[in-house]
């Protein structure tokens, strides 16, 4: 729903479900009467980087030109899409990332918030899930992912392996906050503490 309240509203959205259990596709029924959703189920779990891969992959053989990395449990204001594109054509990038972004910390009991602070998921320099990027990158970064056999968490391989190929802008602009939280894959340690 964040998305389809976008300023620039997304062409299409590519909703990727993987692992055991029903398919939730229930939950976005109606938002296809605003915006064009694809859902994808794959239902055996599949490694990271294939959360990844498998939506970049639909996508990519789509044709869709600009992609933007987005994850479910993380919060985008509304001028997200917007600001990517405009810094996207603006800097004459291959990607966009945000240096910043607003931090939300939830702990059993608790909760802790932390707007625009800085900082380095994966080596990134940003939040990797405000990073947008053009269809060169994406297919590299498909191509990165799936032919990864040593780093095996998606945001090391966008850092270490695909950024470095191409020209990328770091935003100071904060339009996403990440969420962290006990389920998170990458981030449940910094709840940890909290009661």
């Amino acid at each position: 729903m964040q998305f389809i309240t976008q300023t620039r509203k997304p062409d299409v959205i590519c909703v990727h479900q993987n692992g055991n259990g029903d398919s939730y596709e229930w939950a976005i029924e109606d938002l296809r009467l605003w915006v064009n959703i694809i859902w994808i189920t794959t239902p055996t779990q599949l490694r990271q980087n294939d959360w990844y891969a498998v939506p970049l992959t639909y996508l990519i053989n789509d044709g869709c030109d600009i992609f933007f990395w987005v994850d479910h449990d993380d919060i985008y204001q509304i001028n997200h899409v917007e600001r990517c594109v405009n810094e996207l054509k603006f800097y004459k990038s291959n990607s966009v990332i945000s240096k910043k972004c607003n931090i939300l910390y939830i702990g059993n009991s608790s909760y802790k918030y932390a707007p625009s602070t800085q900082v380095d998921m994966g080596g990134t320099e940003g939040m990797s899930s405000s990073l947008a990027f053009d269809i060169f990158f994406a297919i590299q970064l498909k191509d990165d992912l799936i032919n990864d056999q040593d780093i095996n968490i998606a945001d090391n391989v966008l850092a270490k392996v695909t950024m470095p190929k191409f020209k990328n802008f770091k935003s100071d602009v904060t339009t996403s906050t990440y969420v962290s939280h006990a389920g998170s894959y990458s981030s449940s340690n910094w709840v940890s503490g909290m009661t």
